[in-house]
């Protein structure tokens, strides 16, 4: 089949935008595509904090159990006059007045100048530790600083008599980069010694130096270099070993390299850790190699990440030190964003796995980074532009991104600094969010692809050709007579086998992690199912469209009231998708009787406005999609009579037509290849082949099925 496209300025016949009332409780956020900015959080998904006036960074970010989002940083640490800085943010970005008053803090740490906070904690009672590093005019060197305040942002003197607490008995130049709380409350913070060994220590949760750990609280690793060598992360281990990853220069090398150490409980070097408890990783074709951070995914496996002179770099270990094979087949990945130097500052995981990580570039007018990997190390392509997020965050601006935390509803939360040159060059913490992107549809493996998948009803079974690794399977779930509503129910990442019982009203949900299965009534005979997620909890809700009176009915899985609302006429069917891109997943119908050609009307969320355009024929069918990647739903249908395929573009309401598919196909569109892009595609139900035009992969021909057999990538074509 051909793919010749054809483009069209439309001229909308209807164009209607109409004010309502909401009859319903109201709907929540369901996400867009990967990385649009999420303008829930101060209206535009990013926002900038003056403390000083002067130059104001932030180099940490961290998310409260209550959702409130807390920076740490520095207030012009180049002056006499820098202070540490903390700010906490409401979770719709607003300013938290119960934090400082203001929602802004600053210490001056032991009456010392240019204080710098680079990470920090929250603890279980809601205490925020903060640590990094003060300036000693004295010595004129810089030496380590923690502090402690309470959830109201005051001074803790219960730590250390009035809060914080400096040098940490290291006489000479140190700084701390990382730190970590134990489960009984003491505190490891680590860092480095000027620019030679590793320095760690302890304190007990009253802020003094702990002398269980190496018998005065405090204790360096020499990997054998003598310059270059900082601990830039650290992880408390399930049995209470510490690990730590930074940057070493052994002695026999003038080059840096990637560094682990792993501690036992009293400070030891942990000796079963490659027989000395430090490995050294060098990476080919690497100048300066430099560590900033390093995470422990769920499973155990250790990740640093930072650069190798030139380029975003990563290394994955296995929890006993051995480079990890099953990350980009060597345990390496090196990433390039611009054409100088890129730097990969701070990584954090999503639930579903995937590695988000923050960097730095250096062309031009610098922007926030972020890139988004898979497990296995490639680049999630349903994320920014090829896996790559380069984003604004101001007009005129020179932006650094250091540091990102994931929420438990998935939203991504960048913090850094922003400068505004076009208004007195000066720098102001920085925090943007971002919604992470739904679940792929009909995926049931996984790996951010539709599957090639079906439900044979004679026998109620569901059978699915997993992209992943290109294995069958087949369960049986159902009777011929329910209507499959395949979604990601759970919200880990993958869509569950699921079907509705109209002569019950029933839906039963057969769980991706575990096989077992859940059943609630939400519904009636004769209602349509239209599952999504309204609520932005990552999980599809259950819902209905009843068409004898045009409600409809949403089980918000987040826990909100019930949704009941009336949209819609005599005739019309259900096709709510995000169209406008707030993440918010709209009320929408398809009128395909309408006077003129069939009618679209959608209730934007973002505005409470109603749209009507008009598009399409009563007898096309709607396949609803984000073909253009922009993180809209796109208007669209299929025509039966021609084979061709019709796209309203999101942006501009220009459209594309063009062919693939026959009289007698069953149009099956999803994301085949990964890339953030619904693919056109047709099920052959005469021979039982898959015909995908996939917008990156390219085309795809596959046999998979047989007579009778319904594809579940159809199952809300209207």
């Amino acid at each position: 089949m051909e793919s010749r496209r054809t483009r069209h300025a439309i001229s909308l016949s209807v164009a209607l935008a109409l004010a309502i009332t909401l009859l319903s409780v109201g709907l929540s956020p369901a996400y867009a595509a990967g990385g649009a900015f999420d303008i829930t959080f101060d209206g535009n998904g990013r926002l900038a904090t003056d403390f000083s006036g002067g130059q104001d960074i932030a180099y940490d970010v961290l998310i409260q159990p209550d959702g409130k989002i807390v920076a740490v940083g520095s207030t012009d640490p180049e002056s006499d006059a820098g202070l540490c800085a903390l700010t906490r943010y409401n979770p719709n970005g607003s300013l938290d007045t119960t934090f400082g008053g203001d929602g802004r803090v600053t210490i001056l740490v032991s009456g010392l100048p240019d204080c710098v906070l680079e990470a920090a904690a929250i603890q279980s009672d809601g205490k925020i530790v903060a640590a990094g590093r003060v300036f000693n005019p004295g010595g004129f060197f810089n030496q380590m600083a923690v502090v402690r305040v309470l959830p109201n942002g005051d001074p803790d003197t219960t730590f250390s008599g009035d809060g914080v607490i400096t040098g940490l008995s290291f006489l000479g130049p140190a700084e701390i980069h990382a730190l970590a709380i134990q489960p009984n409350g003491s505190i490891v913070v680590v860092g480095d010694l000027g620019t030679s060994d590793m320095a760690v220590a302890r304190l007990t949760s009253a802020g003094v130096l702990d002398t269980t750990f190496s018998g005065d609280g405090v204790t360096t690793i020499d990997f054998g270099g003598t310059t270059g060598e900082a601990a830039q992360g650290v992880h408390i281990l399930a049995n209470g070993q510490i690990l730590i990853g930074g940057t070493a220069n052994p002695a026999n090398n003038a080059t840096r390299n990637f560094a682990l150490a792993r501690m036992n409980i009293n400070g030891s070097l942990d000796t079963t850790f490659d027989l000395d408890g430090k490995i050294l990783t060098d990476l080919p074709n690497a100048t300066t190699e430099t560590v900033f951070d390093m995470k422990v995914q769920g499973d155990g496996k250790i990740i640093l990440a930072g650069t190798n002179g030139f380029d975003n770099a990563l290394v994955r270990y296995n929890p006993n030190g051995t480079l990890d094979s099953s990350f980009d087949g060597d345990g390496l990945v090196t990433t390039s964003v611009d054409s100088l130097m890129d730097s990969a500052n701070e990584i954090a995981f999503q639930s579903d796995g995937k590695i988000v990580v923050v960097s730095i570039n250096t062309v031009g007018s610098p922007d926030f980074v972020l890139l988004r990997y898979h497990a296995n190390g490639t680049l999630d392509a349903s994320f920014g532009t090829n896996g790559i997020l380069v984003s604004d965050m101001t007009n005129g601006s020179s932006d650094t991104s250091n540091a990102v935390a994931i929420q438990p509803d998935g939203r991504i939360v960048v913090a850094g600094r922003t400068r505004n040159t076009s208004a007195g060059s000066t720098d102001n913490f920085c925090v943007a969010r971002h919604l992470p992107g739904n679940a792929t549809a009909f995926d049931l493996d996984g790996d951010g692809k539709t599957d090639v998948s079906i439900f044979r009803p004679a026998l109620g079974q569901w059978w699915h050709n997993r992209s992943s690794d290109g294995g069958n399977r087949a369960l049986v779930f159902g009777v011929s007579t329910d209507t499959i509503v395949p979604a990601d129910y759970t919200g880990d990442g993958k869509s569950d086998i699921a079907f509705f019982r109209p002569s019950t009203g029933f839906w039963y949900v057969l769980r991706s992690e575990d096989l077992s299965f859940f059943a609630t009534p939400f519904g009636a005979s004769g209602d349509v199912p239209v599952p999504t997620d309204f609520d932005a909890d990552g999980k599809a809700d259950i819902a209905v469209f009843r068409p004898s009176n045009s409600t409809w009915f949403i089980n918000n899985s987040g826990g909100s009231p019930t949704t009941i609302q009336q949209f819609g006429i005599a005739g019309d069917v259900p096709v709510a998708a995000d169209y406008d891109g707030d993440a918010k997943s709209d009320i929408a119908i398809y009128r395909p009787n309408a006077v003129g050609g069939a009618q679209w009307w959608i209730q934007r969320s973002a505005t409470s406005i109603v749209a009507a355009l008009q598009f399409g024929t009563s007898t096309d069918k709607t396949v609803v999609g984000d073909f253009t990647g922009d993180g809209k739903a796109d208007i669209a249908f299929w025509r039966p009579s021609t084979g061709f395929w019709n796209v309203l573009r999101s942006e501009d309401l220009s459209y594309f037509a063009f062919p693939f598919g026959t009289t007698g196909d069953v149009p099956v569109a999803g994301d085949y290849d990964g890339d953030g892009k619904t693919d056109a595609g047709v099920f052959r139900p005469s021979n039982s082949t898959w015909f995908i035009q996939r917008s990156t992969a390219g085309t795809l021909i596959q046999q998979f099925g047989a007579a009778g057999d319904v594809p579940l990538p159809s199952a809300f074509v209207r």
